[in-house]
């Protein structure tokens, strides 16, 4: 019995999309595919689709991914022209070859595509760092609105061709919260680390995280707590492991579901320090200090977008010493910066507000 629930699960799903897309065309109401990777259980993801429906509120944005579904909705009338007005290249780095095949159906079904603060490049731990994004200069030519992430995206899609591409800023930062939280006293360190599906923490080709422990167990010998944040399931076991080698006081994994149990959980902190880079870019929203330890270039993408560089440290490349280095020179961070950040997100909200604007009247 439990086999055949299991069975039946994905065709309640669609039975319920095909009965929500239906009610979304006998409304009127304009919608949107959203090509994104929401609903997976990652909280950048998540928070990223939260924030393009701040940013587009006239508009219902029906995340899209598979191909064959949405060929099986456009026999209904429930995709393509029949129900959308456009497709959104949302948040997250998606200008790549996972993400062709749903964005060639949309474009072939004659929707325009716009991107609003989408990388380009690889997505992450499973795709290789260079990857072929040559079919995108025909997807993305004329009428797209392409606002991106970061500077790498722009020079990357120039070099495809495309030249009206301005960047707006990671997608995440609409969530930019209007002031900085007064710091914990004793100080508090937020810290997310993450590996690729399968990899077991100390080994493999990110082993170098390990040297994350020596300078977490020093804060903790001077009386900072350390406040592990996981944005996916996954990262619980590798912070545990981390854990292990590091003395109290700490806290017990937190596992925040959307952006504001993490501004709750992470505004007190003097600052973090993250692996996933939705872990340093929330953390930017919420006016904390992120050292991003970025293991794609899409890390890098993001912190120079907001003159944030010097806080980038290329993991592959990091020598233990130079992490432990890295995390212990947090400390001393100008306090006012917390109010910078913030400044400096709100600036990007304002770009990706402009940019929906844009898109919306497209």
């Amino acid at each position: 019995m439990r086999s055949l629930r299991r069975r039946l699960r994905p065709l309640r799903r669609e039975l319920a999309e095909v009965q929500w897309r239906r009610r979304l065309l006998r409304s009127g109401r304009p919608c949107a595919a959203y090509i994104g990777w929401p609903g997976h259980g990652n909280l950048g993801d998540d928070a990223m689709l939260q924030a393009a429906r701040g940013l587009l509120p006239g508009l219902e944005l029906v995340p899209v991914l598979e191909p064959l579904r949405e060929m099986r909705m456009a026999v209904m009338g429930l995709s393509g022209r029949r129900l959308f007005r456009f497709a959104l290249l949302g948040g997250g780095t998606l200008i790549n070859p996972n993400f062709a095949p749903i964005a060639r159906l949309l474009w072939r079904q004659g929707l325009p595509l716009h991107a609003l603060g989408t990388g380009a490049g690889s997505c992450g731990f499973t795709m290789e760092p260079c990857v072929d994004l040559s079919e995108w200069a025909r997807l993305l030519a004329e009428p797209a609105r392409l606002g991106v992430r970061g500077p790498l995206t722009l020079d990357r899609l120039r070099d495809l061709g495309l030249r009206d591409v301005q960047v707006v800023g990671d997608l995440a930062l609409a969530l930019a919260a209007p002031r900085p939280a007064t710091q914990a006293s004793p100080p508090r360190v937020a810290v997310n680390v993450a590996l690729p599906p399968r990899e077991q923490y100390g080994q493999g080709a990110f082993a170098i995280l390990r040297a994350l422990e020596e300078p977490l167990a020093r804060l903790a010998r001077e009386g900072w707590e350390i406040v592990p944040v996981a944005l996916e399931d996954g990262d619980c076991r590798h912070l545990d492991a981390l854990l292990a080698g590091v003395p109290g006081p700490h806290r017990e994994v937190q596992r925040p579901r959307d952006a504001a149990t993490f501004f709750a959980l992470v505004q007190p902190c003097a600052f973090a320090v993250s692996v996933r880079l939705h872990g340093a870019i929330l953390s930017a929203c919420a006016g904390v200090p992120p050292l991003l330890l970025g293991y794609r270039d899409k890390c890098l993408d993001f912190m120079e977008s907001v003159d944030l560089a010097d806080w980038h440290m290329e993991l592959q490349a990091a020598t233990a010493a130079e992490i432990r280095d890295r995390v212990l020179a947090m400390r001393a961070v100008d306090p006012a910066w917390r109010g910078r950040l913030v400044e400096r997100a709100q600036e990007m909200a304002r770009r990706l507000a402009l940019h929906a604007r844009d898109v919306a009247g497209a």
